[in-house]
């Protein structure tokens, strides 16, 4: 089958290179290795066509001397470049912020995206929201099939679209993260793309400071890619903890650093606003580590609450405070979950990921 994507995200993008694009290069290298033409066509950033080793084609087009001009010049080229485009099956990997209307005008197409923006567009980007707000309607309206990772996103979309095929898909993991023994060298790690917005890193600091500041012994890893933008802020939000001595920041760390970060670490938080399934999540149970996260959609698809995390509804932070402390101190507690967590994780292989992926495109080929 000749599978062409349309993904303005990879994972080498250092401006949003996150668990989606992994995802998604993931399941097509896993598929190219059975037989398939995959190529991709993604966003230029700068470096870009050093970047690629992987098993199938990558073409990265557009601008890459900026984030914005990055997207920009994505958006229009990457249109263009659809409608002269041939291809067994599209897969258009939906980003408001840079959308490939592709499945508008073509029968064979697939959208796949992880999380809905709906109104938090406006919340966080105000006026400038709308713009993406209606692109993430337009292409709700035209799609026909739809892969998303969580149950969650899945039933929103079908109570709004009862008519759609949606399939939730989840993510998987390294299984050499289940061979890693676990140690504990008495930190909390945060990992993941550096969105001050959407991962929540705003109300996780708060929080963890005050976690810090009552449990001795013990300090706060944030660790992943983000803007520059996102950075500074970053910096800034920690500057203002009565702890910040106790917060470590590691950007763009390479995947052996990875690896041992979470290995390493006493247990995992993750406070995001939303999620589309969460593989941070899932690497964390792959590691044999508690989670501590907030009852999100995405975040309840990847963690089973009292089974191997616990997570806490509408961001009560007396609640985030007093579960924090009490992963660090109650070691008892602590190990139930982590008991639990490679049992979690193990029903989670890319390679039945894969499958589920290229059932879904011979699906939607029967009903066009």
């Amino acid at each position: 089958m000749k599978i062409v994507c349309y993904s303005y995200d990879d994972t080498g993008n250092p401006w949003c290179g996150g668990g989606g694009a992994f995802r998604i290069e993931t399941v097509h290298s896993i598929l190219s290795s059975q037989g398939h033409d995959i190529t991709f066509i993604s966003g230029k950033y700068p470096g870009a066509d050093k970047q690629w080793n992987g098993n199938f084609k990558k073409k990265f087009i557009g601008i890459g001397k900026s984030y914005i001009l990055s997207r920009l010049s994505y958006f229009i080229v990457a249109n263009i470049h659809a409608i002269f485009t041939k291809a067994d099956i599209f897969l258009a990997a939906f980003s408001p912020f840079a959308p490939v209307f592709i499945f508008a005008y073509k029968k064979n197409v697939v959208v796949e995206f992880y999380h809905l923006l709906g109104k938090r567009a406006l919340d966080k980007y105000k006026v400038f929201g709308i713009i993406p707000f209606i692109f993430e309607k337009t292409m709700l309206f035209f799609a026909h099939t739809i892969i998303t990772m969580a149950q969650g996103t899945k039933n929103e979309v079908l109570k709004k679209y009862p008519e759609k095929r949606v399939y939730a898909l989840p993510c998987g993991f390294d299984q050499i993260q289940l061979k890693l023994p676990p140690i504990d060298e008495h930190y909390i790690l945060c990992f993941g793309r550096i969105d001050i917005y959407m991962k929540g890193l705003d109300r996780l600091i708060p929080v963890m400071s005050k976690v810090l500041k009552e449990v001795p012994g013990y300090r706060l890893v944030i660790a992943g890619r983000g803007s520059e933008e996102d950075l500074k802020r970053l910096q800034t939000i920690i500057d203002e903890s009565p702890v910040k001595e106790k917060i470590q920041v590691i950007v763009n760390p390479d995947y052996s650093t990875k690896l041992e970060m979470f290995r390493k670490c006493t247990y995992v938080a993750i406070f995001s606003r939303f999620e589309g399934w969460c593989i941070v999540a899932i690497e964390a149970a792959a590691a044999g580590k508690a989670i501590l996260g907030v009852d999100v959609v995405g975040l309840r698809d990847s963690v089973v609450n009292g089974f191997n995390g616990v997570l806490v509804r509408d961001f009560d932070q007396n609640e985030l405070i007093n579960y924090g402390k009490k992963l660090l101190s109650d070691d008892t507690f602590r190990a139930n979950f982590e008991g639990n967590a490679r049992i979690h994780a193990s029903k989670y292989t890319w390679e039945k990921i894969a499958e589920m992926q290229i059932d879904v495109y011979q699906e939607h080929l029967k009903s066009v």
